[in-house]
């Protein structure tokens, strides 16, 4: 099992350049933002049945769960859609977006109704 700490915008900006393994995202407890800290948990199907990603993470204190790799590529994706390259505010919207509401951010500064 591979364990890869990061500041989330680097998490961010590598899921674009496709440079992270496969895994899952764990962050700390704290306000979403650029610096938060968050680790990459990778492993093969042997070491998922063994102990699980999130177990992982959290004896490393990350207790948030994140996004997968997949839709970290996804989300940076989709914030490049409005800004090629996107800003680092970009990012971190598009992300905190997809984890709140299991969607693509529709455009910059969306808020749905209610």
């Amino acid at each position: 099992m591979g364990v890869q700490q990061y500041r989330l915008i680097e998490a961010l900006r590598l899921a674009g350049a496709r440079g992270l393994t496969p895994g899952s995202l764990y962050l700390r407890e704290g306000d979403m933002s650029p610096d938060l800290e968050c680790v990459l948990v990778s492993g093969d199907d042997e070491e998922l049945n063994e102990r699980g990603l999130a177990t992982a993470a959290v004896e490393r204190g990350f207790t948030r769960e994140g996004l997968d790799t997949d839709t970290l590529e996804d989300t940076f994706d989709c914030a490049k859609r409005f800004v090629d390259p996107p800003p680092d505010d970009l990012l971190l919207e598009s992300f905190v977006y997809y984890r709140e509401f299991d969607a693509f951010l529709p455009a910059p500064g969306f808020r749905p109704a209610g």
